[in-house]
């Protein structure tokens, strides 16, 4: 069961990757930019393969506590990791759901009639292109903020299994309540994109309002 719940969880990250790897592809081919993304996908398979020994050879990592219980430090590396799951997670999602709104953004852009349409809807697409650095940067502090304080207490030795299981569960409560509010977040913008496709027969490449922008 253990070695299943992570290869879910290793999955999951493969496929969000994927996800964002060919949502940066479409936006880069609607305003024609010839990004490859290479790069990004250098990153991914490196962070995948990173997240792997993280996951799998966690032994090693273990002597980074030498002065915590064994069974606590294990406990304790065990919540913090499934807890950067849930993070990652959140932050895949989130970026994926900038992604769309930037995607509908420039679709909207393209099928405008004034300039002053197109500037509105590229405040949204702005918008959309800081917003996952951004968010990238606040769950980074929520993450690192909320382990730190719980490595303090469990370097302290003022808890117990039963109190470090509840401080887990907290923690992935909040990513929970993130991923749901993310998550509808996403499946609106894929419904609004989905009709705007349906119901525009114009191109969404070459707007003559588009052109002065890229």
């Amino acid at each position: 069961m253990f070695y299943f719940s992570y290869i879910m969880a290793l999955f999951w990250v493969f496929a969000e990757l994927f996800i964002i790897i060919y949502i940066k592809k479409g936006i880069s081919f609607i305003i024609q930019d010839g990004k490859k993304h290479y790069g990004f996908i250098v990153f991914a398979g490196v962070f995948f393969i990173l997240l792997i020994f993280a996951t799998f050879f966690r032994h090693h990592i273990y002597s980074i506590f030498p002065d915590v219980p064994n069974d606590i430090q294990k406990k304790f590396y065990g919540y913090s990791l499934w807890h950067f799951y849930c993070s990652q997670w959140v932050v895949f999602e989130a970026s994926i759901t900038f992604y769309i709104l930037r995607v509908y953004a420039l679709m909207r852009q393209s099928v405008c009639q004034s300039s002053r349409m197109v500037k509105k809807w590229g405040v949204v697409e702005r918008f959309a292109v800081f917003g996952v650095p951004a968010f990238l940067v606040i769950y980074a502090f929520i993450f690192v903020g909320y382990e730190f304080l719980t490595f303090s207490v469990v370097q302290s030795a003022l808890i117990v299994q039963l109190q470090l299981y509840h401080i887990n569960l907290f923690y992935i409560k909040i990513c929970g309540i993130f991923w749901i509010a993310i998550d509808g977040s996403a499946a609106f913008l894929g419904y609004k994109t989905l009709r705007f496709l349906k119901t525009h027969n114009t191109p969404t490449i070459g707007s003559p309002y588009l052109q002065w922008k890229y």
